[in-house]
């Protein structure tokens, strides 16, 4: 298995197996942290853990997604990023980070701050996203988040569908875009592999997998056979 993640920063960083990212949210509601990143100490040791821990990517997010989450204004979102992402440079130069926004301003300064690509859970809905992620040449990871109807597999498919053509409509390159078919999120279970998109929906792309402990013991290496990249939260 070889496969290639491209940074906004003129660099590709070639993996010949899954890689697994270390999710950091840096928001006061964390499920992963509870809101722990607040502080500076903190915050150091946390990073020095996922990194001594051989996680091969850091996403960073600074809204949650969970229900009944409260929106925030993007330059409170861009604050919380960032400050992660500068923290996490400071440690190691070289480790990918993606930054989980569906904003162009908080992608925008998160990759001048020293992110690699954006990991967008509404699946570039915003059409100047999308024109900044081609402008960046970079890596995006595509979420599939709408509801499905009663046809799980072929429903997933044609969403699936939808995102990668609507990314390319935007003028981004298949070879840049990462699916994340949403499985564990909503109306499909965490183990529901029969509802991945197949055939010409996944041909040469990527696949990411939101994996936790429980599904990591339950579903072992038929999770690394199948996806490129699995989400681990620390």
């Amino acid at each position: 298995m070889q496969w290639t993640l491209y940074s906004a920063h003129q660099r590709e960083i070639m993996f010949d197996k899954p890689a697994v990212m270390a999710i950091m949210n840096a928001t006061p509601d964390s499920f992963s942290d509870g809101g722990m990143l607040e502080i500076n100490v903190q915050l150091m040791k946390h990073i020095e853990n996922i990194i001594a821990a051989d996680a091969d990517i850091i996403d960073v997010g600074g809204e949650s997604t969970r229900p009944g989450h409260m929106p925030v204004s993007a330059d409170e979102e861009t604050t919380r990023v960032v400050r992660v992402i500068k923290a996490i440079r400071e440690q190691n130069e070289k480790i990918p980070i993606s930054v989980d926004t569906q904003k162009v301003s908080v992608a925008r300064a998160s990759i001048a701050a020293g992110a690699d690509f954006v990991n967008d859970v509404s699946g570039l809905t915003d059409p100047e996203l999308a024109g900044f992620v081609d402008d960046s040449k970079c890596s995006v990871v595509l979420m599939r988040h709408r509801a499905l109807g009663p046809n799980l597999v072929e429903d997933c498919s044609k969403q699936t569908l939808d995102l990668v053509k609507n990314a390319q409509a935007a003028g981004i390159d298949s070879a840049k875009l990462i699916l994340d078919p949403g499985l564990g999120f909503g109306d499909l279970a965490e183990g529901d592999f029969s509802a991945l998109p197949g055939g010409d929906v996944a041909a040469n792309l990527d696949l990411i997998y939101r994996l936790n402990e429980w599904s990591f013991r339950y579903y072992g290496r038929n999770v690394f056979g199948i996806f490129k990249i699995c989400t681990w939260r620390w």
